[in-house]
C-alpha cells in the first residue's frame, strides 16, 4: 500500500474510532440525536428572531421530511416545542421551543458544550480553530460530492 493510501485508511481509522466513541456513550440523555439537532436551530432561529417550519427544518438538517415529523411529533408530546400558526397565512404552522420546557434543551446542549470542551482540552484556541477550519472544509466537500 503506498503512502498516500494509507493517510487515508489512518483517517478513516481515526473517523470511525471518533464515530464509535460518540455514538456508544449517548451525548444526549432526554432527546434523541435529532430531537437535539431540531432544538439547536430552532434555539437559534429564536435568538435571530427567525420563524422556523417543518420544510426548513428538513432543509437544514437533510431529515427526511417522514422522520422530521417523527422528531417533531415526539418533541411536541413531551412539551418541549410548540406549533405556532402564521398570522399571515393561517396553512402554515411554525415551529418554536416552549419557554417552560426549554431546560431540557439548555442541559443536553450544557452536556455537548462539557464533552467537547474535555476533547479539545489540550488544545490551544488556534489549534481549536484550524480543528474548525479542518472540519468545516472535509463537510462542504462532502455535501459537494453528495450534490446538497
Amino acid at each position: 500500500m503506498n503512502m498516500k493510501n494509507n493517510i487515508y485508511e489512518n483517517l478513516l481509522d481515526t473517523w470511525l474510532r471518533m464515530t464509535f466513541v460518540i455514538s456508544n456513550r449517548r451525548i444526549v440523555k432526554e432527546l434523541s440525536f435529532n430531537e437535539a439537532v431540531v432544538c439547536r436551530l430552532l434555539n437559534e432561529a429564536r435568538q435571530n428572531h427567525i420563524n422556523m417550519t417543518a420544510t426548513d427544518l428538513c432543509n437544514r438538517t437533510k431529515i427526511l421530511k417522514s422522520l422530521m415529523n417523527l422528531t417533531l411529533n415526539n418533541l411536541e408530546k413531551k412539551e418541549i416545542i410548540k406549533r405556532v400558526r402564521s398570522k399571515k397565512d393561517k396553512r402554515q404552522y411554525y415551529l418554536e421551543l416552549n419557554e417552560e420546557h426549554i431546560d431540557v434543551y439548555k442541559k443536553e446542549h450544557k452536556r455537548i458544550i462539557d464533552l467537547i470542551k474535555e476533547a479539545t482540552k489540550e488544545l490551544n484556541d488556534t489549534e481549536i480553530q484550524i480543528v474548525i477550519n479542518v472540519l468545516g472544509k472535509i463537510t462542504n466537500s462532502v455535501e459537494g460530492y453528495y450534490g446538497n
